[in-house]
């Protein structure tokens, strides 16, 4: 079990922060634990939830974020905490971070909604170091994220004549064999982790206050079933 940051723990962070309770972002923060190499990026960091626990545990982190009001969340959170860090405007297609700056990177629920895929895996494995370690997040065309929130489920079925792969209107949402595939194109794909299945629908139709048991089971569930069934799966990838 990895030490949570009381500030989030207590829920004492922006309402757009996710809760301490909900097991798939506990989830999350145990394989950043474990994976973590300094120097760190965060690409997405969002409202800080990531960058802040890698910062309590000491490691050294940069991090990233296209959206300004993601950043705003970032450095309210921060300012909560009581932390220093800055977050720069990032578009992960195209990075201004050195070659083989970082030993390792977290790109988490990001690279299905980037326009430039393809520029977007590209710029990750130029910022990597060789051996090192990139998290990467991705959603499921046939999870229940995807089946909740795609604008036509009907597209789930369809086949792009030109691509060949299943397309959402501009999002990359992919089964979990396309998503190895394409990934190992650049990288050596070490571990790949399911990390929900039903959490999704708890959390349209329950909220996300809701006994932790549920999310708990659900992504224990998700570790003993198939990862073409997970909502989003976690690949670990190494340079």
């Amino acid at each position: 079990m990895v030490s949570l940051i009381p500030e989030f723990e207590q829920g004492r962070l922006t309402s757009e922060t996710p809760v301490p309770t909900w097991w798939p972002i506990r989830k999350r923060l145990e394989i950043a634990n474990t994976w973590a190499r300094d120097p760190v990026l965060d690409v997405g960091a969002g409202t800080g939830w990531l960058t802040l626990h890698l910062l309590e545990w000491g490691h050294d982190v940069t991090a990233s974020d296209y959206d300004e009001k993601a950043r705003e969340n970032f450095r309210e959170n921060a300012s909560i905490v009581g932390c220093e860090v800055q977050i720069s405007k990032e578009n992960v297609s195209d990075l201004s971070y050195a070659d083989e700056q970082f030993a390792s990177l977290f790109c988490i629920s990001v690279l299905s909604y980037v326009e430039d895929l393809q520029g977007a895996l590209g710029e990750l494995w130029r910022v990597l170091r060789p051996g090192g370690i990139a998290v990467i997040g991705c959603l499921n065309a046939y999870g229940s994220y995807a089946f909740l929130n795609d604008r036509d489920p009907r597209t789930l079925f369809r086949r792009n004549r030109l691509r060949g792969d299943i397309r959402q209107d501009v999002e990359h949402f992919h089964a979990p064999r396309w998503w190895v595939s394409e990934l190992a194109r650049r990288f050596e794909v070490v571990e790949v982790i399911p990390l929900e299945i039903f959490s999704p629908v708890i959390a349209k139709f329950a909220g996300y206050d809701i006994n932790p048991r549920w999310t708990r089971a659900d992504v224990c569930l998700a570790s003993h079933l198939p990862k073409e069934l997970a909502s989003e799966v976690i690949y670990i990838l190494r340079k």
